[in-house]
């Protein structure tokens, strides 16, 4: 409404003003009106520039809010997974960081993994998010997020019940895996098979989640051999 008060007084001061024929005597009083009236006419056009500048700033900038797992923390800025897409999240002194227990905290207190929402204005034509306000989520209100990786065996240690598996598409990546009794095993011909027989070198698909104790150890739900036997091919290396 009052977007289109202002254009009313605007285009109603900005209409031509008719002429008035000379007196011989000069009129101060006009004079003064007139001067009044182009006032009031370039105050109202200021204001409506105003009001659309600030709609324009609003509108591309963006409220936005990303509910994501932390990748990375930086000094400044923080690198989240959102909807399968890498958003930056830009903090400072001004941001509000709320914890699980909706208590007031700082980024020191965030880790890598935890799952957050992010409140703030998006920069223009950037994935970039200037946070006002963000807050870390329960864990308990997500279901654990299962991975399914094919890759080798690094490693593995049967009385620990611990192996090391190493993806096909990032040599350079490593997860620690945890098995017990209720990890499932299926050999090559989907049969039922059993952890003992977990060799170094072989091939496997393996769906597993982070557990609750330590987010660089994760749960193995099933593994899955592709090979059967343990020595490595070219291929797999």
């Amino acid at each position: 409404m009052v977007i289109f008060f202002l254009l009313f007084l605007f285009i109603h001061f900005t209409s031509p003003i008719v002429a008035i024929s000379p007196s011989p005597t000069p009129d101060n009083s006009q004079t003064e009106t007139n001067e009044n009236i182009q006032k009031i006419r370039q105050a109202v056009e200021e204001k409506v520039k105003e009001k659309l500048a600030s709609i324009t700033t609003s509108v591309s900038s963006g409220k936005k809010g990303f509910v994501g797992d932390i990748r990375q923390i930086d000094q400044n800025q923080i690198t989240i997974n959102f909807r399968n897409q890498d958003f930056l999240l830009k903090v400072n002194q001004d941001t509000v960081f709320i914890d699980e227990k909706r208590n007031k905290t700082n980024l020191d207190k965030l880790s890598e993994g935890q799952s957050i929402l992010a409140m703030g204005y998006l920069e223009d034509g950037s994935p970039i998010l200037n946070t006002k306000r963000l807050i870390i989520l329960p864990s308990e209100s997500f279901q654990p997020k299962q991975h399914i990786i094919i890759g080798n065996i690094a490693d593995i240690s049967l009385s620990s019940s611990v192996l090391v598996l190493i993806p096909l598409n990032n040599k350079d990546l490593q997860y620690q895996i945890k098995t017990d009794n209720k990890t499932k095993i299926l050999t090559s011909d989907l049969k039922t098979g059993k952890i003992a027989n977990l060799e170094n070198g072989q091939k496997i698909i393996a769906i597993f989640s982070p557990t609750d104790t330590n987010n660089k150890t994760y749960y193995a739900h099933k593994i899955i051999q592709i090979t059967a036997s343990p020595t490595p091919t070219p291929e797999d290396l």
